[in-house]
């Protein structure tokens, strides 16, 4: 027996087939009637590739998410036993050059472009967010009507609360100057002027407020310099103020500063 050489060989019929390109196993089950409908299993589905859920991964994930995200928690409600007291050019508007008239005389600032930086607004946002604080306009912005409804719009536009209040406009103290007395030096001059007459209107409001507890001043003129030429009934500025830079604005970091102080039992 020669089972090997046997199966090699094909009759010419075979042959004749293969040669016409059909195979003698070509067509089995092949027609239509023939076949079998595959039913889908789970294993066809369009995520059967991902991964299985994972809840601890999840939570996770979840976790660094909010820590990404200031306002992920829960907004803490008004709390009218915390102010701020806010200025508007060098803190939600950034300066850049240019003047402004303060009492009668003129200061660097840029008047041409009055809109708010996002991201100091953002940071203001985020004070109030943590803190419920409510906001009183301290800024030269107050004296004028046009001003101080864009400022209005400015905070509904981010969903903060419409400005609790306005601060007086007092008149700046004369006596007050830096350098000797026959020949001051303009510039600092008007500014510590500024910083004093800011200071007491801050402490006259506060006065008649009696309900305010703590405070924060957020304004790129240093309120800490009146300290050094308080009257008797001003406030101390420096322990509750909040320095910006005026061509940066309001940051975050002011904003953490301003959120501590607010929140200070002490």
């Amino acid at each position: 027996r020669r089972p090997l050489a046997a199966a090699a060989s094909k009759s010419p019929t075979a042959a004749a087939g293969e040669t016409a390109g059909h195979h003698p196993l070509a067509g089995r089950g092949s027609s239509p009637s023939s076949k079998r409908q595959r039913t889908a299993s789970p294993e066809d589905s369009l995520y059967s590739g991902m991964p299985a859920p994972d809840p601890e991964k999840d939570k996770s994930a979840g976790s660094r998410a909010k820590e990404f995200d200031i306002f992920a928690e829960k907004p803490a409600p008004e709390n009218l036993r915390l102010a701020i007291f806010l200025d508007i050019d060098g803190v939600l508007r950034k300066l850049e050059n240019g003047t402004i008239a303060i009492d009668g005389e003129v200061l660097p600032l840029n008047l041409g472009n009055r809109a708010f930086a996002p991201e100091a607004v953002r940071a203001l946002k985020f004070i109030v967010h943590r803190t419920g604080a409510t906001i009183v306009l301290s800024s030269e912005w107050r004296r004028n009507p046009t001003l101080r409804e864009e400022v209005a719009t400015a905070l509904r536009a981010v969903g903060l609360p419409a400005v609790l209040g306005l601060t007086a406009v007092l008149e700046p103290r004369e006596e007050v100057i830096v350098g000797p007395a026959a020949a001051p030096e303009r510039e600092p001059t008007l500014r510590l002027r500024w910083a004093e007459r800011r200071a007491r209107e801050i402490s006259s409001w506060l006065r008649e407020h009696t309900t305010v507890q703590r405070w924060v001043a957020l304004d790129d003129l240093d309120l800490g310099r009146a300290d050094e030429v308080r009257l008797p009934d001003t406030l101390w500025m420096a322990p509750s103020m909040v320095l910006t830079t005026p061509d940066i604005g309001l940051t975050m970091s002011n904003a953490r500063k301003a959120i501590e102080l607010l929140l200070s039992e002490q």
